[in-house]
Parts: C-alpha cells; sequence; structure tokens
C-alpha cells in the first residue's frame, strides 16, 4: 500500500493535495492512493474524495479546494 501511495504522490508531481483530488478515476490504482484498503479511506476522508461520481472537474484549481 506504501507502493501505491508513493506512485500516485510521483504521479502527482509530488502533491499530496493532488493526490486527494486526483481526477484520474479511471486509473487501476485510483482507490487505493490514500496508502489504504477504500472503506478505511472513505470512513478518514470521506466519500466526497472516495466516490469518483462526486469528484470536482478536473479542470478546478487545487488552491480552491479545502
Amino acid at each position: 500500500m506504501a507502493a501505491v501511495r508513493r506512485k500516485c504522490v510521483d504521479c502527482c508531481g509530488g502533491s499530496f493535495k493532488a493526490v486527494r483530488w486526483c481526477p484520474a478515476t479511471d486509473c487501476p490504482l485510483w482507490s487505493l492512493r490514500f496508502g489504504c484498503r477504500p472503506a478505511t479511506a472513505r470512513k478518514r476522508y470521506g466519500a466526497e474524495v472516495t466516490d469518483p461520481d462526486r469528484m470536482p472537474d478536473h479542470l478546478v484549481p487545487l488552491e480552491s479546494l479545502r
């Protein structure tokens, strides 16, 4: 799981915030990008960032997200 997290951070240019709001929902690693099981991520981070249908538009600047 740690290797998946490192890969996601690398893919997002080293930005943890970008990993949280990653728009690449078709990526096979997307549901594991937090470095934990999807159910655990849902409890820790909420459905807003763990449900691909609730992710904001990929053109939204990260500065505008919490």
